[in-house]
């Protein structure tokens, strides 16, 4: 389970075809939710495929990729978070402190 800080929140679309390639974080976990589409998620070496409403967690030095199947554009959301050994490290902020625009 991911008890962190987010860093980013990501709408993505692939058209048919299209794939993020295989790559790892090293400082964020990452959450991503299906919207629609179809794609094959590769984690670890490991095949899944997803479609809408899939829900995939990928930890900290998580080997993983997406790619669209079918003939849909695969559209998700992705969250990457900030696990808590980089969170606990970073100065301490509220957006109470940020002056007005």
């Amino acid at each position: 389970m991911m008890h962190a800080a987010w860093d980013s929140f990501e709408h993505n679309r692939l058209e048919p075809g299209a794939a993020v390639g295989e790559h790892v974080h090293s400082r964020t976990e990452e959450i991503y939710f299906i919207i629609r589409g179809r794609g094959m998620m590769k984690y670890n070496g490991e095949h899944f495929e997803v479609g809408p409403g899939d829900l995939i967690m990928t930890p900290l030095n998580g080997k993983h990729a997406i790619e669209t199947i079918g003939d849909e554009t695969l559209e998700f959301f992705v969250v990457e978070a900030l696990p808590p050994e980089i969170v606990n490290a970073l100065p301490e902020y509220s957006p109470s402190e940020e002056s007005e625009l």
